[in-house]
């Protein structure tokens, strides 16, 4: 996706709002935490990981997201958007966040194990910093 032409089109970047839930916890467990995002259902237009940036109230961060079916976790079918926001340690279960989508990085794939999608989240999280440059707060 264009997301300079959809921003151009929309008249504002393009975002998926929703509120912060508790997920497995695997992230945390390779040492990248994640914000799981309910879409509410909805189908998602998009697939993949996305370099973006994360709106926490009147603050801006940086975030490699995933949005897919997490084929490497789960095989039950459920679309979730997951937010690893780069430095960062808050608690944000139950808050609100905005996501701001700006450059889609790869597709979503399936790996072998958990320490190749780890390995995979390491360059994820490198072209995220080299995509957004230095955004600050």
């Amino acid at each position: 996706a264009d997301f300079g032409l959809v921003e151009q089109l929309l008249g504002r970047p393009y975002s998926i709002k929703g509120e912060v839930v508790k997920g497995l916890q695997i992230g945390t467990g390779l040492g990248f935490p994640t914000c799981n995002i309910n879409p509410q259902r909805r189908r998602i237009p998009l697939h993949g990981v996305y370099a973006c940036q994360v709106r926490l109230g009147d603050r801006i961060r940086q975030a490699a997201v995933n949005i897919g079916y997490r084929p490497t976790i789960s095989d039950n079918g459920d679309a979730l958007l997951e937010a690893h926001i780069l430095d960062f340690d808050e608690n944000l279960y139950g808050k609100t966040i905005e996501v701001i989508f700006r450059h889609k990085i790869r597709d979503e794939k399936k790996f072998e194990g958990l320490e190749e999608l780890k390995q995979q989240i390491i360059l994820d999280v490198e072209l995220t910093r080299q995509i957004l440059g230095n955004i600050s707060d």
